[in-house]
């Protein structure tokens, strides 16, 4: 899975093809391409104005479903779901905070703008954090989440869930 960090343009193409696509990428874009299954060489090129930053992670195994429901809060917005993943886009805008949402998965968050966060894990002290574009944490799953934005400009961030490897 990919989330691209900058907007971009890029070529790729296929080993031992001719054809080039030509894909153009927003800031935050998420897509998700299954490989296992059907594995391929390819060559992706920048052929944009500006470097291209994608931030790239390969799941090795997962579960093949989620035994819960997705995750529900009016600040959490589900962009992805499939049986390897769920993917999430979080918007807060200055001063505002998400208040207590259950997170039943493991998982990560990447950033995909700058921002300085206030996160409260259930009843532990909440610690602040200074995030730039980028920027990741991995989760546990089953734990209560409070995530307030400090800061002077909106935030933004992808969080991505994994379901539970089944026994």
């Amino acid at each position: 899975m990919y989330l691209t960090v900058v907007p971009t343009k890029i070529s790729s193409r296929l080993a031992g093809s001719d054809q080039v696509d030509k894909l153009e990428f927003q800031s935050g874009a998420i897509s998700f391409n299954p490989q296992r299954g059907n594995p391929f060489n390819h060559e992706v090129g920048n052929i944009g104005q500006t470097n291209a930053h994608f931030v790239g992670v390969e799941l090795y195994e997962t579960s093949d479903r989620f035994e819960r429901p997705p995750l529900v809060s009016s600040f959490y917005t589900l962009e992805v779901e499939n049986p390897h993943i769920r993917a999430y886009r979080l918007k807060l805008e200055p001063g505002t905070s998400t208040g207590p949402v259950q997170y039943d998965y493991p998982g990560f968050i990447i950033a995909v703008s700058s921002g300085k966060l206030e996160i409260q894990a259930g009843d532990k002290k909440a610690l602040v954090h200074e995030l730039a574009p980028a920027d990741w944490q991995w989760h546990d799953g089953q734990m209560e989440l409070s995530v307030s934005n400090k800061g002077d400009t909106m935030f933004e961030a992808v969080i991505y869930h994994l379901p539970k490897r089944l026994p």
